[in-house]
């Protein structure tokens, strides 16, 4: 059994113990309403700059007022279709066109092939899912974690903030390189548990949404600031 979060000051905590922390502090994640390949590819592009309840909105709303299979978003007028998207952010015309490529490119692939290509993974998939929009590594990875075909932790911002603060990962000067740091520092101490992994990256992604964040961090409701070298310099 591994040593406890508190018990650690002064030095970097397993990621396992840090996962256990923020389980305990936020119990068991739920896994996420929307799981299928495709359904992510939208989701990714129905909305920018925006919470999670509002991606959420937009997207239920393109369901009930579109429909998400490729030949309903085709189908639509590019003006109806902004329209319908409007709620989700910026540029409600881009995010439209967006999902139009999204739905050329996966009635192209086909679904079916799309979603046997995530499930297996590897490299040909990554490179099949950084041909849609809004999809670079960091998606790439995220879509096979949720297809439980990546042994990733995947971290986004939040989560890499986390990770960077309790000195588990080196900070870099801007995303992209943090992300190539972090999945590089993570890839010989995660487990190879599509569902554990899942969970951690969901957890890690609340802590940094709720408590660790970039500003003004919530250091004295922080299951972690006995380990957090932030907290503590």
């Amino acid at each position: 059994m591994g040593a406890s979060v508190t018990s650690m000051r002064g030095t970097a905590p397993s990621l396992r113990d840090v996962v256990k922390a923020l389980e305990k502090h936020y119990g068991k994640p739920r896994r996420p309403a929307v799981t299928d390949p495709y359904e992510l590819l939208l989701l990714e592009n129905v909305a920018y700059l925006v919470d999670d309840e509002r991606r959420a909105t937009v997207y239920r709303a393109l369901q009930e007022r579109v429909g998400t299979q490729p030949e309903a978003i085709l189908a639509a007028r590019p003006d109806v279709l902004a329209a319908v998207i409007e709620r989700g952010g910026m540029h409600p015309d881009r995010r439209a066109d967006k999902l139009r490529r999204c739905a050329e490119l996966a009635r192209q692939i086909g679904l079916s092939r799309l979603r046997e290509l995530v499930r297996q993974g590897g490299a040909e998939a990554r490179k099949m899912l950084k041909k849609f929009p809004g999809i670079g590594e960091p998606g790439a990875d995220r879509i096979l974690l949720w297809g439980g075909s990546q042994p990733t932790l995947a971290p986004e911002s939040n989560g890499l903030r986390v990770l960077g603060r309790l000195g588990l990962i080196v900070e870099q000067k801007d995303y992209a390189a943090t992300y190539r740091v972090a999945q590089s520092a993570l890839r010989p101490v995660i487990p190879d548990d599509a569902r554990w992994l899942l969970g951690a990256h969901q957890l890690l992604r609340r802590h940094g949404q709720d408590l660790c964040r970039r500003g003004e961090p919530l250091c004295g409701g922080c299951p972690l600031v006995a380990a957090c070298r932030s907290a503590t310099a």
